[in-house]
C-alpha cells in the first residue's frame, strides 16, 4: 500500500501535468485573439523586429485614423519558421517602409500577426503577400503587404529573456529543414 507522502506526490504530479497541459493547448488558439473578417492596414515604418520562437513581433509605426503616430505591434510565427520562407532579421530592419494589411485583433486596434512570403522590389521597398485560404504566395501591387491577424503582445519585460539574439537562422546551402 502506497504512504500518504507517495500518495500526494503522485497526486501533485498529475495536477502540475494537466495544468501544463492546458497552458500548451491554449498558445495554439487563433480564433479567441484575432478576427479574420476584418481587415486591418498597416501602413508605416520598421520600429523593430523581435525575431524569437514560438513567436516574433514586428513594431511598426504608423499614423492612426486620428492622425496621431501609434506603435502597432504585429505578432508572427517563430523565427525558425519564417527564416525559411524568407522572412529574416535583415529584411525587416529598423527604417524599413512597408504595409501589413490583415485581420484585425480582438484586444487591440493596434495589433496584429503577420504571415507570407517576402518579395524584393528594384527600388528599397519590400512588399510581402499571402493568400490565408490556401497559403500560396502571390505578387503584391508595388508595396510590401502582408496578410495579417492582429494578437495581444506582451511587452519585453513581461516575456522570457532566452532569446536574447536575433540570428539569421534560415536554411544554409545543403542543410535539410526539420
Amino acid at each position: 500500500m502506497l504512504s500518504k507522502i507517495a500518495i500526494r506526490g503522485i497526486t501533485a504530479c498529475v495536477l502540475l501535468l494537466t495544468l501544463a497541459a492546458t497552458n500548451a493547448l491554449a498558445h495554439h488558439s487563433f480564433a479567441p485573439h484575432f478576427d479574420a473578417t476584418k481587415k486591418l492596414n498597416i501602413s508605416g515604418t520598421v520600429k523593430e523586429y523581435e525575431a524569437r520562437n514560438p513567436h516574433s513581433y514586428l513594431h511598426v509605426n504608423a499614423v492612426d485614423e486620428n492622425g496621431r503616430t501609434r506603435e502597432y505591434v504585429c505578432e508572427s510565427h517563430g523565427v525558425t519558421q519564417l527564416s525559411r520562407i524568407g522572412i529574416t532579421p535583415q529584411l525587416l530592419k529598423a527604417g524599413t517602409k512597408l504595409r501589413v494589411t490583415g485581420s484585425l485583433s480582438r484586444h487591440s486596434p493596434y495589433m496584429c500577426f503577420f504571415e507570407g512570403r517576402p518579395y524584393r522590389e528594384r527600388q528599397r521597398s519590400r512588399r510581402f503577400s499571402a493568400d490565408a485560404a490556401t497559403g500560396k504566395a502571390a505578387a503584391a501591387q508595388g508595396h510590401l503587404r502582408n496578410v495579417a491577424a492582429c494578437s495581444d503582445h506582451k511587452p519585453k519585460h513581461q516575456r522570457s529573456t532566452t532569446h536574447d539574439a536575433i540570428a539569421d537562422t534560415g536554411r544554409r546551402e545543403g542543410s535539410r529543414g526539420l
